[in-house]
Protein backbone atom coordinates (compact mmCIF):
# COMPACT_ATOMS: atom_id res chain seq x y z
CA UNK A 1 0.00 0.00 0.00
CA UNK A 2 1.61 3.06 -0.77
CA UNK A 3 1.55 6.44 1.31
CA UNK A 4 1.75 10.34 0.73
CA UNK A 5 3.71 12.95 2.08
CA UNK A 6 6.55 10.86 2.83
CA UNK A 7 10.32 11.23 1.07
CA UNK A 8 10.49 9.65 -2.22
CA UNK A 9 12.98 6.23 -0.71
CA UNK A 10 9.39 5.24 1.63
CA UNK A 11 7.76 3.71 -0.92
CA UNK A 12 4.71 2.30 1.05
CA UNK A 13 3.73 -0.82 3.09
CA UNK A 14 3.24 -4.47 2.36
CA UNK A 15 1.34 -6.70 4.45
CA UNK A 16 3.58 -9.53 5.97
CA UNK A 17 3.18 -12.07 8.76
CA UNK A 18 -0.28 -10.14 10.02
CA UNK A 19 2.18 -6.70 9.96
CA UNK A 20 2.59 -3.34 7.80
CA UNK A 21 5.94 -3.94 7.30
CA UNK A 22 7.43 -0.70 5.68
CA UNK A 23 9.23 -0.80 2.41
CA UNK A 24 12.22 1.41 1.28
CA UNK A 25 14.15 2.07 -1.77
CA UNK A 26 17.88 2.29 -0.87
CA UNK A 27 19.29 3.94 -3.93
CA UNK A 28 16.67 6.35 -3.13
CA UNK A 29 17.62 6.86 0.10
CA UNK A 30 21.17 7.33 -1.39
CA UNK A 31 19.63 10.28 -3.17
CA UNK A 32 20.21 7.89 -6.25
CA UNK A 33 17.83 6.70 -9.05
CA UNK A 34 16.28 3.20 -8.83
CA UNK A 35 17.46 0.78 -11.12
CA UNK A 36 15.09 -0.36 -13.99
CA UNK A 37 12.23 -2.31 -13.55
CA UNK A 38 13.95 -6.16 -13.34
CA UNK A 39 11.82 -9.59 -13.47
CA UNK A 40 14.32 -10.41 -10.66
CA UNK A 41 13.51 -7.84 -8.38
CA UNK A 42 12.29 -9.14 -4.90
CA UNK A 43 12.04 -7.59 -1.20
CA UNK A 44 13.84 -8.47 1.52
CA UNK A 45 12.77 -8.26 4.61
CA UNK A 46 14.52 -7.59 7.73
CA UNK A 47 14.19 -7.88 11.32
CA UNK A 48 14.23 -5.11 13.31
CA UNK A 49 17.09 -4.15 16.10
CA UNK A 50 14.70 -3.56 18.96
CA UNK A 51 15.59 -0.40 18.88
CA UNK A 52 12.13 0.95 18.18
CA UNK A 53 9.17 -0.49 19.95
CA UNK A 54 7.20 -0.38 16.79
CA UNK A 55 9.50 -1.79 13.71
CA UNK A 56 9.81 -5.36 14.25
CA UNK A 57 10.57 -5.52 10.30
CA UNK A 58 11.42 -3.13 7.33
CA UNK A 59 11.78 -4.33 4.03
CA UNK A 60 13.79 -3.26 0.69
CA UNK A 61 13.21 -3.38 -2.41
CA UNK A 62 16.46 -5.81 -4.13
CA UNK A 63 17.33 -6.33 -8.06
CA UNK A 64 18.84 -9.36 -7.67
CA UNK A 65 19.23 -12.01 -5.24
CA UNK A 66 21.38 -11.60 -2.43
CA UNK A 67 23.89 -14.35 -1.59
CA UNK A 68 26.15 -15.33 1.41
CA UNK A 69 29.72 -14.71 0.92
CA UNK A 70 32.25 -16.24 3.27
CA UNK A 71 35.15 -13.82 3.79
CA UNK A 72 38.03 -13.60 5.58
CA UNK A 73 40.34 -10.11 7.22
CA UNK A 74 43.07 -11.55 4.49
CA UNK A 75 41.01 -11.10 1.62
CA UNK A 76 39.03 -8.26 2.29
CA UNK A 77 39.89 -4.19 2.13
CA UNK A 78 37.90 -1.89 2.41
CA UNK A 79 37.47 0.90 0.05
CA UNK A 80 38.09 4.79 1.41
CA UNK A 81 38.09 6.64 -1.72
CA UNK A 82 34.28 6.25 -2.15
CA UNK A 83 31.41 8.88 -1.81
CA UNK A 84 30.44 8.22 1.77
CA UNK A 85 26.47 8.18 2.60
CA UNK A 86 24.67 7.70 6.26
CA UNK A 87 23.29 4.54 4.57
CA UNK A 88 26.44 3.12 4.26
CA UNK A 89 28.56 1.44 6.76
CA UNK A 90 31.66 0.69 4.56
CA UNK A 91 32.38 -0.77 0.71
CA UNK A 92 35.05 -3.28 0.78
CA UNK A 93 36.60 -5.58 -1.95
CA UNK A 94 36.90 -9.17 -2.05
CA UNK A 95 37.83 -12.07 -4.62
CA UNK A 96 34.28 -12.23 -5.48
CA UNK A 97 33.85 -8.56 -6.07
CA UNK A 98 32.88 -5.28 -4.97
CA UNK A 99 30.15 -5.59 -2.13
CA UNK A 100 28.26 -2.31 0.10
CA UNK A 101 27.46 -2.90 3.44
CA UNK A 102 24.57 -1.56 4.48
CA UNK A 103 24.46 1.02 7.80
CA UNK A 104 20.82 -1.32 9.02
CA UNK A 105 21.00 0.78 12.14
CA UNK A 106 20.69 4.28 9.83
CA UNK A 107 17.76 2.85 8.40
CA UNK A 108 15.95 1.35 10.27
CA UNK A 109 16.18 5.11 12.26
CA UNK A 110 15.52 6.68 9.03
CA UNK A 111 12.18 4.20 8.88
CA UNK A 112 11.09 4.70 12.21
CA UNK A 113 11.19 8.79 12.19
CA UNK A 114 8.97 8.61 8.76
CA UNK A 115 6.59 6.14 10.13
CA UNK A 116 6.46 8.21 13.80
CA UNK A 117 4.82 11.43 11.13
CA UNK A 118 2.33 9.08 9.30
Amino acid sequence: MAVVDVPNWYLGHLEWRGEQVPILSFERLNDSEMGGHSDKARIVIFNGSGQFQDLDFFGMIIQSMPRMMRVENEVITELVDVEKVPSVQMVVNSPQGTSIIPDLSYIEKCVHEVRGSL
